[in-house]
């Protein structure tokens, strides 16, 4: 009936012209099956899209495929730039360290230039002197060969000096080169491992999956083996139960028997009074009546440790009949979640023959089967629309994530680069300002000769 409700509500998306509506019932309805052609016409357009809408299906089925695999680029990129990140952090850090290096050089520069300084002071001072003492140029010869010698042992130590830094400059680029391919070299076995340990949890899980029908069939053991020790456990409480009623019966007679000896003590106690002047006189018979009274109180306390063994022995038993009682307690809990188990299985087993029957009861119109196929692949094809525009949105914002970090990676590689030229362009320049100053400090013995050459001819002059 609803179907039928359902296809009499329904109406064509477009309607027929008005010359064909108006047509005789032979010439629009199938002699052989009684079936319109219309709705043959229209049945076979719905196929039709539900064909296409189906290739889309088909066409989008790979989309989570596809998304899981950017998000594993993603993740790598990501780690790749944290990778970057630390070796820029080291880098820069190394080139800290460089620049406090050239720093260093830099001071021991100041200070040769300082210590040239005072010598060209000096030289000018002993110029002066020259000029004012013409008599003492022997000593000026000597302490300007001095003066020589210490230079030439400075700048042969700054020479030293400089060719260690620069050893130990390569070798520090040397061992972080090393570094960075043994990082590398681990990087590809601790991936060589990540892929042996998801191999590994595979066989494992596929091993847990032995093991769980294993224990479904131990569980179906273990029930039979609760029942047997079900059984066990209360035979055994049966049998504590006829030793505590035996115990009982002991503790009774040892009670009668106790108070029989409490009442031979008195009567004992009674004739010892009366005999008390007779035991003055007979020490004999004193003895063996002592005697007697010390046995029958060792006996006594025989009977008092026998009581307190005996009680002891009842409160052990006690404590096995509780224990046996939580015991007892345990397996009625156990049966009563395997019997829920029990019925959970059943409910489940009909609640699926339930599902089974209704879906036997929702395919049996096939036209409504039909009409509710295309409106469902209608809205799965909007909702795959809708899931296209997001993924192309999320692919976009990606693509411009994956842009920015290659646009941030060439930038770092550009500052590194601009960082190794400042480097070595300053070390150019040093060396370019060392070798000046070397030039200097091997033309001062000729300009000391000139100046001394020129000195003299001054003196001659003033002489003639």
């Amino acid at each position: 009936m609803q179907g039928q409700e359902r296809f009499e509500r329904y109406t064509p998306q477009f309607p027929l012209p008005a010359e064909i509506s108006n047509m005789s019932r032979q010439d629009t309805v199938c002699q052989f099956c009684g079936v319109s052609y219309l709705i043959h016409n229209e049945i076979k357009a719905l196929e039709e899209k539900c064909r296409k809408l189906e290739a889309d299906l088909a066409h989008y089925a790979g989309t989570s495929s596809r998304e899981a695999a950017l998000e594993k680029s993603l993740q790598t990129e990501k780690t790749r730039v944290t990778d970057l990140e630390s070796t820029v952090a080291i880098n820069t850090h190394k080139i800290n360290e460089m620049t406090r290096k050239h720093q260093l050089v830099q001071d021991q520069l100041q200070q040769s230039e300082c210590a040239h300084q005072d010598t060209k002071t000096s030289f000018a001072q002993c110029s002066l002197t020259i000029r004012k003492l013409s008599n003492p140029v022997e000593t000026i010869r000597k302490e300007h060969f001095i003066l020589k010698e210490f230079y030439s042992k400075q700048i042969d130590n700054f020479k030293t000096d400089f060719l260690t830094t620069k050893m130990t400059l390569q070798k520090e680029i040397q061992t972080t080169f090393d570094k960075y391919l043994k990082q590398m070299n681990d990087y590809r076995k601790e991936l060589d491992q990540c892929q042996q340990q998801l191999s590994e949890s595979k066989q494992s899980f596929r091993d847990l999956q032995v093991k769980y029908q294993q224990l479904q069939l131990d569980t179906k053991e273990s029930q039979t083996k609760i029942q047997n020790d079900f059984e066990a456990a209360r035979e055994e409480i049966h049998l504590h139960q006829n030793e505590l009623s035996h115990l009982h019966d002991k503790l009774s007679q040892n009670e009668q028997l106790r108070l029989q000896l409490h009442n031979e003590l008195e009567h004992l106690k009674e004739q010892s009074q009366q005999y008390q002047q007779q035991i003055i006189d007979r020490d004999e018979s004193k003895k063996n009546i002592d005697r007697l009274v010390n046995q029958y109180r060792q006996e006594l306390t025989d009977e008092k440790e026998l009581r307190t063994k005996a009680d002891s022995e009842l409160e052990h038993l006690r404590s096995k009949l509780t224990q046996l009682t939580t015991e007892y307690e345990e397996l009625n809990s156990a049966k009563k979640e395997v019997e829920t188990n029990e019925i959970n299985n059943r409910r489940k087993l009909d609640e699926a023959n339930r599902s089974r029957q209704a879906v036997l009861d929702r395919t049996r119109d096939e036209y409504e089967k039909l009409l509710r196929k295309y409106n469902d692949l209608d809205e799965v094809y909007r909702e795959l629309v809708t899931v296209r525009e997001k993924e192309s949105s999320e692919s976009d914002t990606i693509r411009r994530e994956l842009e920015r970090l290659h646009n941030e990676n060439i930038e770092l590689t550009k500052q590194k680069e601009t960082t190794y030229i400042t480097h070595d362009i300053q070390v150019k320049k040093l060396r370019e300002s060392y070798a000046v100053k070397l030039r200097e400090a091997e033309q001062w013995p000729d300009r000391l000769q000139s100046e001394l050459k020129h000195e003299r001819e001054q003196q001659r002059t003033r002489e003639l």
